[in-house]
């Protein structure tokens, strides 16, 4: 009848997608391995190469800087590209503005970003990125070195984590970098907005300029940690890198006799 027929032809259609789904388990469960050994090879790479690398590069990121004090971080010309703008002259008219719908004031001058902070931040912020990844595929391999749990004998398990907490902290201080940097666009685009539509007020001249070399200091610092966290990781792993590679021991650690 048709509704065997069609009973049959949908046991037979599961049966074929069960076996389909069986060949692709086996297929990852055979390219998992391939996987893990990449991991392996690519954490090898990053510790005894890269990690040292980045120590130096750091470390030099901030030497023989064209700025030769925070003082110099921003030129007047940056806050009053315009020419003859000069807002310490009560003659000087202020910015163009022009009126919208609504009445709100929109005011026309270009102030461009501090071309020295938005220099270091991009340079920063791909030494973030790569801290990260780097971060994440040691912290990965050492995870998938972790035995199973077992009763006595975790001295070595106990390193694996504190390692792998190690990276997850210096993973997280990181990335908390990116929401300051974000922070101080929006901080420094409204004390600029200020400088537009109040350009006789010295002191908003002045807070730009403070802003400036916070940030500076701020990018300065971060670059420090970003290398003390390298070298502090470098020299946990290499220290502890047969415990890490193999956690537990097949000899006996006790002898009755």
């Amino acid at each position: 009848s048709t509704a065997e027929y069609m009973g049959g032809y949908q046991i037979t259609h599961l049966m074929k997608k069960k076996a389909a789904a069986a060949d692709s388990s086996d297929r990852d469960s055979k390219s998992l391995p391939a996987l893990t050994e990449s991991f392996a090879a690519k954490a090898q790479v990053i510790i005894h190469e890269l990690m040292p690398k980045k120590v130096m590069e750091l470390n030099n990121l901030f030497v023989g800087d064209a700025v030769a004090g925070t003082g110099d971080i921003l030129a007047p010309k940056d806050l009053h590209p315009g020419p003859n703008f000069q807002p310490s002259d009560p003659s000087t008219p202020s910015a163009k503005r022009r009126k919208t719908a609504n009445g709100e004031p929109v005011y026309e001058q270009s102030v461009p970003s501090n071309r020295i902070i938005v220099g270091l931040v991009q340079q920063l912020k791909q030494e973030i990125v790569q801290m990260m990844e780097m971060m994440g595929v040691v912290k990965i391999w050492i995870q998938l070195n972790i035995p199973r749990i077992e009763d006595g004998n975790n001295f070595g398990v106990g390193i694996q984590e504190e390692t792998v907490g190690e990276l997850s902290r210096a993973e997280d201080a990181s990335f908390a970098v990116l929401d300051t940097i974000t922070k101080y666009f929006v901080t420094r685009a409204k004390l600029v907005s200020k400088v537009i539509k109040y350009p006789g007020v010295e002191d908003y001249v002045q807070s730009v300029k403070e802003l400036d070399e916070k940030e500076y200091t701020h990018l300065k610092l971060c670059c420090i940690d970003m290398r003390n966290n390298y070298a502090i990781l470098y020299d946990m792993i290499t220290k502890n890198l047969e415990k890490i590679r193999q956690p537990r021991t097949n000899t006996a650690l006790t002898h009755m006799y």
